[in-house]
């Protein structure tokens, strides 16, 4: 069982949650759904199953950050916002770490790590990526 879930909202109003029923986990959509839509890409976020917490990307302005269920986005000051010619891409991967013995057992123990963010290309065609780093306890870090 994940302990983060994604969710997907586009830009005609369509959300995708990743599992059909988030507690069972049984019915999955294909983060390929996603992408084959990327460009009607709105907000993505990433729930936590236990904890209520949402962590989201808003690909619209390019912010990030927390909040819980019900209570919606912080809305950014303007000066927090830049140029809105943009075009925000997401980034969303997880890594597992897996401890083995010394003759290559796998203790059995694995560490997921969730990584979410965005990436776009300044005026002069630069690349630039923005992402956090969420354990699964909910601690965070923001690049």
């Amino acid at each position: 069982m994940l302990d983060f879930i994604w969710v997907a909202e586009f830009n005609d109003g369509k959300v995708l949650v990743q599992y059909e029923d988030p507690k069972t986990q049984l019915v999955e959509h294909a983060f390929k759904e996603i992408l084959d839509r990327q460009d009607d890409l709105v907000r993505f976020a990433l729930m936590g199953v236990a904890s209520g917490k949402i962590y989201f990307v808003n690909l619209r302005n390019g912010t990030m950050g927390v909040t819980t269920s019900g209570s919606g986005e912080l809305a950014p000051d303007d000066d927090m916002l830049s140029d809105e010619s943009r075009r925000y891409r997401l980034i969303y991967f997880r890594r597992v770490h897996r401890d083995f013995t010394y003759d290559l057992r796998d203790l059995g123990v694995s560490k997921t790590v969730y990584f979410m963010g965005f990436q776009f290309n300044d005026r002069d065609g630069k690349n630039h990526k923005r992402f956090m780093k969420i354990g699964i306890d909910g601690r965070l870090i923001i690049s």
